[in-house]
């Protein structure tokens, strides 16, 4: 961090962008002892288990193993499981995430307009360094094969060529559909002359082979459960055409958020007015910004159509991880560079810091699964021995499709008193069906005692068909987006 002239105490507008940058990262690092949310209660749930259940659990019933679950398995056998312990490798692949997205970002703009970059990436992505679930560490392979690729199309060395191949295998090894990233980069290099060359001429076969094998390799381990988890996730995927504003919502703001949408219209409106003409240099950097931005779109489109024409469920903002760090690249880059006035450059920055904080006061914390658990333990004393829970990843929602309840999330996250049954959470025939086993498995309709049932909110209606069929009144308490019913007799 540099200082002003003569005022040593002061640091200058370099130094103040990195402290808005850390100001932002620290105010995301303070969610860090939170509740977990349904998704991080699957997660602890499972690696609290047996490793050979963790790998049938994640490669049959929930078909998304990767090295992140085997290494968060050994992670809480050594410091815990408690909130902090099990987010705390999230933030340190947050941490790495932005050095190499600061490092590339360096080959494109000043030392200002790479700590941009790092600010845009967290208006987009907001809170996946503080979250117990495979994202970050995705995000931190993502970055280091871009780095890698970017400083092989600036030297042409082979050694960057093949660590680039390798970080972007592991991280589709990590989430596959991060596999999208590296390909897309490697596709894009082939669309320009200069980058091609430097593909061709600084590469041997053997090495094009190897760097390819490598992700081929991560592709076949990860086929088959990709397959699996289509086949799955089409069970329960939304049945028709994605609403207009759901598709918008994907497509736009996953990856561009209002506040940055306004700023990027800005700058292209200003940088297309004054006809700025931009450098570029042997390496084509100008050409990778293009990459960078087809990069951030495409993954969206496919995934759009891959859901279009199969009905699985792949249409949501984590599955285009690969799309982050080229959006944060293309429009920190663009924000910055759209004009050469400092005023201009110093008011992209902090106007973005601004959406940013206000990103992140507005942002609405995930259910509180904790205090829930702890309402049900004081409540258990004279209640049923069975607690019905919705909850656990999204699949858990439709255990009447599978059969069999997948997990019981919370209730092993934070252990619950009593038999906890998974319950789905819509009233479809099969949803019924699934309804009536449980209640006649377990005897709730001769069990005197009132009945617990926890829920995500809005979750009145499954409880209340519940309530009808056991005769039963019905009373809840909703906190922190979570509800917990009450299922009594009249004698009560």
């Amino acid at each position: 961090m540099n200082f002003r002239p003569g005022r040593k105490w002061l640091p200058d507008a370099e130094g103040w962008a990195m402290l808005g940058l850390i100001s932002v990262a620290a105010m995301q690092l303070s969610k860090i002892g939170n509740s977990f949310w349904h998704d991080e209660t699957g997660l602890v749930a499972e690696i609290q288990g047996s490793f050979s259940q963790l790998i049938e659990d994640y490669s049959h019933r929930l078909p998304m193993l990767s090295i992140f679950e085997t290494f968060m398995w050994a992670w809480g056998r050594c410091f815990g499981f408690s909130e902090i312990a099990m987010r705390s490798p999230s933030v340190i692949f947050g941490v790495v995430t932005l050095v190499f997205l600061y490092r590339t970002a360096r080959y494109f703009t000043s030392t200002y307009g790479a700590t941009l970059v790092c600010l845009v990436l967290l208006c987009i992505e907001p809170m996946a360094f503080v979250n117990a679930r495979p994202y970050a560490m995705t995000m931190a392979f993502l970055s280091a094969s871009t780095h890698q690729w970017v400083v092989f199309l600036r030297t042409g060395a082979e050694r960057h060529w093949m660590r680039s191949c390798a970080a972007g295998a592991m991280a589709g090894l990590t989430k596959v559909f991060a596999l999208e990233g590296p390909l897309l980069l490697f596709a894009g290099g082939l669309l320009f002359r200069k980058s091609r060359a430097h593909i061709f001429t600084s590469l041997s076969l053997k090495a094009i082979l190897a760097g390819l094998s490598m992700l081929g390799v991560a592709i076949l381990v990860q086929m088959p459960m990709a397959i699996h988890f289509y086949s799955r996730s089409a069970l329960h995927s939304y049945a028709g055409p994605l609403p207009v504003q759901w598709l918008l919502e994907f497509l736009v703001y996953s990856i561009l958020p209002p506040g940055l949408m306004v700023l990027l219209v800005a700058s292209l409106a200003l940088r297309f007015s004054a006809r700025a003409n931009h450098s570029r240099n042997e390496t084509g950097l100008s050409s990778q910004l293009i990459v960078f931005a087809g990069a951030a779109i495409i993954p969206s489109v496919v995934h759009y159509l891959v859901y279009r024409m199969t009905g699985s469920f792949v249409v949501h903002r984590n599955y285009i991880i690969a799309s982050f760090l080229p959006a944060a690249l293309a429009i920190g880059v663009t924000l910055f560079s759209s004009s050469t006035d400092k005023r201009w450059q110093h008011f992209m920055f902090w106007a973005t810091f601004i959406v940013s904080v206000f990103g992140f006061m507005t942002y609405v914390p995930p259910e509180n699964w904790r205090r829930a658990v702890n309402l049900i333990n004081a409540r258990y004393d004279s209640r049923s021995s069975v607690v019905l829970v919705q909850a656990g990843f999204y699949e858990n929602a439709h255990p009447e499709l599978l059969d069999l309840p997948l997990l019981a999330g919370p209730a092993i996250a934070y252990p619950t008193k009593g038999t906890v049954v998974s319950i789905p959470r819509n009233l479809s025939t099969a949803s019924k069906e699934y309804i009536e086993r449980v209640l006649n498995d377990h005897h709730l309709r001769d069990d005197p005692n009132p009945i617990l049932i926890m829920a995500r909110s809005p979750s009145i209606m499954v409880p209340e068909y519940i309530a009808s069929r056991l005769q039963r009144n019905i009373a809840s308490l909703e906190q922190d987006g979570i509800i917990v019913f009450e299922l009594y007799k009249n004698s009560r």
